[in-house]
């Protein structure tokens, strides 16, 4: 017999119908097509039922699925929402988004999603977690200056938001090469960019070597 507090989320059955549809259509025709629909399908839903119940474990979901979505607005828009006084996030399950990222098919979107998630949720990575993914950023901010000026811009926005969100935990000899490697550039942009970043330089971090 149930118990007169139990909390049930109504109707939750009805409404997965359409995404298991989805999912075996998916799964038997081997349709991409079909998986987006399906992930739409979920962040729909569980946005709509964390504005209902206010569920931690539907914020974690969601913030996974619209990372592997790389839908950089609407984390904007949630995260500007949260108004609980517990964590948004919680380093376990940063690292199963981690994990998640990592079996994406492609370089680009694993780029991608790393880059949203150091961006939005550094402050709740572990230090272990922090500092191995520190080591790939570092890997990836070098790679840039081997790239044509187009293609190594193409994050320039989400880089830049990414210091500014990490500045208190990110090396400050991180922090400065980017600097330089923008300022080498010689464009108006690269340089406002630069300048803009320089005023969240803690010049305590910079070593004097």
């Amino acid at each position: 017999m149930r118990s007169p507090y139990t909390i049930t989320f109504g109707g939750l059955d009805f409404i997965f119908n359409d995404v298991a549809l989805y999912f075996c259509t998916a799964l038997l025709y081997g349709s991409i097509t079909h998986i987006k629909i399906v992930r739409n399908l979920l962040i729909d839903i569980l946005q709509a039922l964390r504005q209902e119940y206010s569920d931690s474990e539907f914020n974690a979901e969601l913030i996974r699925l619209l990372i592997l979505q790389f839908d950089d607005e609407t984390l904007e828009n949630i995260i500007r929402t949260f108004n609980q006084p517990y964590s948004i996030i919680s380093s376990i399950e940063i690292q199963k988004i981690i994990n998640d990222i990592e079996n994406l098919p492609l370089q680009s979107e694993q780029t991608h999603a790393k880059l949203l998630l150091l961006k939005h949720f550094g402050n709740y990575f572990s230090d272990k977690q922090f500092n191995s993914i520190l080591d790939w950023l570092s890997r990836y901010l070098e790679s840039l200056k081997e790239q044509p000026v187009i293609k190594a811009s193409v994050h320039n926005d989400i880089v830049k938001k990414l210091f500014i969100n990490n500045c208190h935990r990110l090396p400050g000899d991180v922090f400065v090469n980017y600097v330089k490697w923008l300022f080498s550039i010689n464009s108006v942009v690269s340089a406002t960019t630069a300048c803009e970043l320089i005023r969240y330089l803690s010049f305590k971090k910079i070593s004097k070597k």
